[in-house]
């Protein structure tokens, strides 16, 4: 199996895996990468890499694994500046959306904000296989090999990072068949609590390696923590910002819930900061697995609630006009199962700063038009459906840059638009009333 990472505007990131150990090959443009495979590490995943290609351009490229058999994928580079494309979604299933959908929006890579788990046939690993490396890799790398996630993965770029039920959170429960389903007392649970200090040690040592060796294809972010999942790369004239909300690194994790609880540890929020005010890019695109939307709920799917949310938005407001590029800042939430644009213009939580957000997901499983009694009447300012309104329908966010603006949408798998709205160059607030389109 092998998927394509993320690109740059001069460089190509393939991830493969072998189920021999030996060498791994990559030919793209004249070039070759090689890497060893070991089945004890990663699972027998390895990151080849090939640079000094040109912005903006199409390459297909070989991987050869060593029993000789190989496989053929596409890619394409980003713009080093100008118009770009980028879709994102999460809560994948078996219904994952075919790709031609991706084709059609001319996207070049897509992001996934979590829940991958969902595309996964078998049930979680049990309590006693969550202290097993080996059936965790397999596992992981079981939701890779969908024939028609592989059909997208490999002539894409692909990155993101773990939610829930990809850091198994979700079944440490004493029951299998009826997991907690609110991460906010995961690390409470009967089963958490009678496992040793060194048990819990090794399983989230486990979960945290299995999850980098899935991940490789991410790029390498520089900060103060020990191989983070975080991560920032450039399309065109976007920054992308893709925080980690459950594992913040192989060995940490977040806190459960309580009133003085941080979805970002203090490093994260350290280097999002500077990811923001340093950097060249017009628009600025945070991609978070949780929804960064005021609800009237605290639980695992919102960021709502905990200590860093508003933190970081005020901070935006506070800072965004003295950026290296001033403003620009839009937000994508993955794992809120209720889909829509919503901007704050007018202050949250007494607070005054800008902030729009387009919640769209999942991917590939039925998502609810409207989710009643999760916003307030004065958050739901955009185009979020009557709280009467039981429709339910699959969709992807796809954000488009175009120079002076930027676009975001809320996509059918019909090729239809749900939701969009425009946000200038420049600014944090909506530019324009956001379209409905009825479905």
């Amino acid at each position: 199996m092998y998927y394509n990472g993320v690109q740059t505007d001069t460089s190509i990131t393939v991830v493969a895996r072998s189920t021999s150990n030996g060498t791994v090959t990559l030919t793209c443009a004249g070039q070759t990468a090689t890497a060893t495979a070991d089945t004890a590490v990663n699972y027998g995943h390895v990151r080849l890499e090939i640079s000094v290609l040109r912005p903006d351009t199409s390459y297909q490229y070989t991987v050869t694994i060593p029993d000789n058999s190989c496989g053929i994928g596409n890619i394409k580079t980003f713009k080093s500046s100008g118009n770009e494309s980028i879709v994102f979604a999460s809560c994948e299933s078996n219904t994952f959306f075919a790709l031609t959908d991706v084709v059609r929006d001319k996207a070049k890579i897509y992001i996934s904000l979590g829940d991958e788990a969902y595309d996964e046939d078998t049930a979680f690993p049990t309590n006693t296989e969550a202290l097993d490396a080996a059936v965790h890799d397999a596992w992981r790398a079981s939701y890779r090999e969908k024939e028609n996630k592989i059909r997208l993965i490999q002539n894409i770029g692909f990155g993101g990072v773990a939610d829930d039920h990809d850091a198994f959170l979700n079944d440490l429960g004493d029951d299998q068949a009826d997991p907690p389903a609110d991460l906010n007392t995961i690390l409470t649970n009967n089963s958490r609590a009678t496992m040793t200090a060194a048990q819990w040690d090794t399983c989230l040592g486990i979960i945290g390696s299995t999850l980098a060796s899935t991940w490789l294809g991410n790029p390498t972010t520089t900060s103060s923590d020990t191989d983070p999942f975080y991560f920032s790369f450039e399309c065109g004239d976007m920054l992308v910002i893709v925080p980690s909300l459950i594992m913040w690194t192989k060995t940490e994790m977040r806190e459960i819930y309580t009133g003085s609880s941080a979805m970002m540890n203090a490093n994260q929020l350290a280097w999002l900061k500077s990811q923001l005010s340093d950097t060249d890019k017009p628009f600025k695109v945070i991609l978070s697995q949780k929804s960064p939307t005021v609800a009237t709920n605290n639980n695992a799917d919102s960021w709502d609630g905990y200590t860093d949310l508003d933190t970081i938005r005020q901070w935006i407001h506070d800072n965004s006009s003295s950026f290296t590029v001033p403003g620009g800042v839009i937000w994508g939430s993955g794992d809120w199962h209720s889909p829509g644009i919503v901007a704050y213009e007018n202050g949250v939580d007494a607070a005054t700063f800008d902030h729009v957000c387009v919640d769209a997901c999942p991917i590939g499983r039925k998502t609810d038009v409207s989710d009643p009694g999760a916003f307030t009447a004065y958050t739901r300012q955009a185009i979020r459906a009557s709280e009467v309104d039981d429709r339910r329908f699959m969709c992807y966010g796809l954000i488009n840059s175009y120079g002076s603006y930027i676009e975001i949408e809320i996509k059918l798998f019909d090729g239809s638009t749900y939701g969009r709205a425009r946000v200038n160059a420049g600014e944090n607030k909506l530019a324009s009333i956001p379209v409905s389109v009825a479905i």
